[in-house]
């Protein structure tokens, strides 16, 4: 999950968990 640029994963990381609670919120 992380790279050299620890940050620009993170970021990456959080939007997966929004979009999956997102989708779940929509069902």
């Amino acid at each position: 999950l992380f790279t050299l640029d620890g940050r620009k994963s993170v970021e990456e990381v959080m939007k997966m968990l929004f979009n999956i609670l997102g989708g779940i919120e929509k069902k």
